[in-house]
């Protein structure tokens, strides 16, 4: 049996900023991708219908509606207390997580060796 979708509200100041992020042509991709997903959620959109109306992965979905409606109440908290922050606190919420990357190939007495090496010469 599926678990079913996270339910996602809106206030009317919060869909003006997703359709804003979503519409803009000068919005980074993954803004525009993110809030266009949150949108359709709120709209009572399946995380299926979004996924194969989208081309995106079901997982992708169910993670930013899942991220969007934990931070539902820090986004009312923000909105009642700091309107003016409302756009960078949603940005903060459909940005990614930080990862650190691939690990170094070199240690740092390699790349001490190379530097070294080059100085030499």
């Amino acid at each position: 049996m599926r678990k079913k979708a996270v339910e996602i509200k809106l206030t009317q100041r919060q869909k003006e900023i997703l359709e804003r992020l979503s519409n803009s042509t000068h919005s980074e991709l993954h803004f525009k991708l993110r809030a266009t997903i949150i949108l359709k959620a709120a709209e009572g959109t399946s995380n299926m219908s979004i996924s194969k109306e989208m081309d995106i992965n079901r997982g992708v979905v169910i993670k930013w509606c899942s991220r969007y409606a934990t931070a539902s109440k820090i986004l009312e908290q923000t909105e009642a207390d700091s309107p003016k922050k409302l756009t960078e606190k949603i940005k903060e919420v459909l940005s990614d997580e930080y990862r650190s990357g691939k690990p170094p190939k070199f240690t740092q007495e390699q790349v001490a060796c190379i530097i070294d090496g080059i100085r030499k010469k």
